[in-house]
């Protein structure tokens, strides 16, 4: 629209141009056509050319903060957006510019702070950078960990306009994120206060305040009001949210945990004692420092050597041109190494001596500007000194003096513990893998993390502290954290054995009609008796699992879908047979869940392809070619012209190796001696033996492998 005298001023003082700045008319039109056709350069110079005759004004400094964003001169935006709020302090464009500035300097408390002063210095209409800038803050604040603020913008953002769907899209993305764990994907909003108690006008007050959006101020009554009035839940809970929505979090730690620890029921102390404590960096106190070595190499050759002739290191197959950088050519060779040695050929193996993952290095040679190096990446501190011998002892006289330490990052030593980064023997079967699995978690959870001792608890072990009623709640806590990280790299585990174990409360199934389900927090969901369900209701409970991807509701609440036959064909329970086809680890299951899945499509007039494609790695699988053969054939032969087969079937035949990624043949490898060594890395479902792991590829996922291999749960 073409820039008049009555239309908005654009530094966002909420005057008309005509009353702002009527002798820059003419200007501000051309600037306007200058945006318009992107002459960014040219329009920044003509603005610094009028700020000269027009120092401070508001439309001229907008503009130019503006434009150095869209230039990439980010030390620049951010000194002209702090001049823009210095001279216009309530002006709400110079809020909402520093506010963006305040969250790419990781001040999301700051940001918050000035957006919602921007907001309130909206008196009429608000100005579209304003909400522009509401949009990007929510990204970026879920970006930098600050999810709960981030969310409660995105909500805002709806509120203010509920038919933009980039708002509900980014929602959608962040309940259905397989990283964030459901406390903090469905946190408790605001509550009421009781009726009758003499702090309600007060407590309405604060409340009132945070439904029109300002939530700084809101949090500031109920602190007040905390101090006169001790021990009331409702206050407490209310604000830990909104010191969670301005990401206040130190704050909101403070508060949950006061609510925690007042007379509240047992599992509403326990789910936020557990926010909490993935709001923290350090959640269980047990982080251990990360490192990488740089070892100076002065003979490559004698280094290859000694590493191949060592059981606790392996040459690793890799796509090495991969792995170069703007800084390096790529590596010469990749290398893993391990805890013990591979066990003698018959042994059984066990999840105890089974080789283990405690290093990955690569091997740089030599460049005009530096000596040939061997680079260790991601080493837990735990294995450094083990990793460092390991070296030492086998190609100690291939080195120029010790190695460089740097410290890279941090890991939970409790998250560690559940990791399964092995090296398994090529003729390792499925059901062997399984039973290493089941003994892995078992001792990993039981022996190993009941043992060792943790910062929450006063740095003593859940074993110790486990019969003690004032770590009662943080023990139980902790074992919805352990939870959550088992989930994330694709494990399974009773739970209820570990609570049992340390005599703590089970978790007990949940009888709907007792607890409607919209009353139910999603982290209770797995726990429905789901036969006590009407239609109607599973399947509100099976969408809601869905959509925030609440694993293991989400197994339970689509085999109940799969098997309600009252359901017809709804597209529902289509969608739960392919699920469940996926996520059952027996091969007979599976094969059940395709064949009722194949017959329900049929009935509502649908292809079999996509349950031909979910059969197809399950025969193969299961080593019966005959089978395989005629689902291919059929595939080929009837469905191959229908949108999407084709490329999905090209997709399987690469996943699973039929064919090289160019679509030519795969040639199998000529001899046992050949194949890479299997690696089996925590999270990753798609892993394929000899790949090299790094920590970007650890990548939490709910999706099954199409064909099992070692490696793949």
């Amino acid at each position: 629209m073409p820039i008049g005298p009555y239309s908005p001023c654009p530094g966002g003082t909420g005057n008309k141009i005509k009353f702002c700045c009527p002798d820059l008319l003419s200007d501000l039109q051309k600037i306007g056509r200058m945006l318009e056709g992107e002459q960014y350069q040219a329009c920044l110079r003509h603005i610094e050319q009028l700020e000269k005759s027009n120092p401070d004004k508001a439309c001229l400094l907008s503009v130019k903060t503006l434009l150095l964003r869209i230039l990439g001169r980010a030390e620049e935006a951010q000194a002209t957006a702090a001049t823009f709020l210095v001279k216009h302090p309530t002006n709400p464009v110079a809020l909402a510019e520093c506010a963006m500035v305040a969250a790419m300097r990781r001040d999301g408390h700051r940001a918050m702070e000035l957006i919602l002063g921007a907001l309130a210095e909206s008196t009429s209409e608000l100005h579209s950078r304003v909400y522009e800038a509401i949009d990007s803050l929510s990204r970026v604040l879920l970006a930098q960990g600050e999810i709960l603020a981030g969310r409660a913008l995105a909500r805002l953002q709806m509120s203010i306009q509920p038919e933009d769907r980039r708002a509900m899209s980014f929602l959608m993305q962040v309940h259905s994120a397989p990283n964030i764990p459901l406390v903090v994907k469905d946190p408790p909003g605001l509550r009421d206060a009781p009726d009758g108690v003499p702090w309600k006008a007060e407590f309405d007050e604060a409340r009132s305040l945070a439904s029109h959006a300002r939530w700084t101020e809101a949090p500031e009554r109920l602190a007040e009001l905390a101090e006169r009035v001790d021990g009331e839940p409702v206050i407490w809970s209310n604000l830990a949210t909104l010191r969670g929505w301005i990401a206040d979090t130190p704050g909101c730690i403070q508060a949950l945990r006061k609510f925690a620890s007042l007379d509240v029921p047992l599992e509403d102390a326990v789910e936020a004692e557990a926010l909490a404590l993935f709001l923290s960096d350090d959640p269980l106190g047990d982080r251990q420092e990360v490192w990488a070595l740089r070892y100076t190499v002065r003979d490559v050759e004698r280094l290859q050597a000694a590493l191949a002739s060592s059981p606790k290191a392996s040459q690793m197959q890799a796509d090495l041109a991969s792995l170069a950088d703007e800084d390096s050519p790529p590596p010469k060779a990749v290398f893993a190494f391990f805890n013990v040695a591979p066990p003698e050929p018959g042994t059984q193996i066990t999840a105890q001596n089974v080789p283990g993952i405690v290093g990955q290095a690569l091997l740089y040679g030599k460049q005009t500007d530096r000596e040939a190096q061997l680079v260790l990446v991601d080493v837990s501190a735990p294995d450094l000194d083990e990793l460092k011998a390991l070296l030492a002892d086998t190609a100690g006289d291939a080195f120029d003096g010790e190695p460089e330490q740097e410290l890279t990052g941090h890991v939970s030593a409790s998250r560690e513990a559940l990791a399964r980064n092995w090296r398994l023997p090529p003729d390792c079967s499925q059901e062997d893998f399984q039973r290493l699995v089941v003994e892995h978690v078992d001792h990993a959870i039981l022996q190993t993390w009941s043992q060792s001792p943790l910062g929450l608890l006063d740095d003593r072990s859940p074993q110790e502290t486990a019969g003690e009623e004032a770590y009662r709640v943080r023990l139980l806590a902790a074992v919805l954290v352990l939870e959550f990280w088992l989930e994330q790299i694709g494990g399974r585990f009773d739970f209820n054995r570990l609570r049992s174990h340390l005599g703590l409360p089970t978790l007990e199934p949940i009888d709907p009609g007792q607890t409607p389900l919209d009353d139910l927090p999603l982290v209770r969901l797995s726990r429905v008796m789901v036969d006590r369900l009407s239609d109607d209701a599973l399947l509100a409970g099976y969408r809601r699992a869905l959509g925030y991807r609440a694993q293991a509701a989400l197994r339970k609440f689509a085999q109940a879908v799969a098997e309600r036959s009252s359901l017809g064909s709804a597209k529902e329970r289509l969608l739960a047979f392919e699920m469940m086809a996926s996520a059952v680890d027996d091969s007979d299951q599976a094969l059940h869940y395709v064949d009722e899945g194949r017959k329900l499509a049929g009935q509502a007039g649908q292809s079999c392809a996509q349950w031909d494609l979910l059969e197809l790695p399950l025969r193969m699988g299961r080593g019966e070619a005959q089978e395989a053969s005629r689902l291919l054939g059929h595939l080929q032969s009837q469905h191959i012209n229908e949108p999407g087969v084709a490329r999905a079937l090209t997709e399987l035949l690469i996943e699973i190796g039929v064919l090289n990624p160019d679509g030519t043949p795969a040639e199998p490898p000529e001899a046992p001696g050949a194949e890479p060594p299997s690696l089996v890395v925590p999270g990753q479902s798609d892993a394929k033996p000899g790949e090299l792991w790094t920590p970007d590829s650890q990548k939490p996922t709910g999706d099954k492998p199409r064909i099992w291999t070692p490696g793949m749960d």
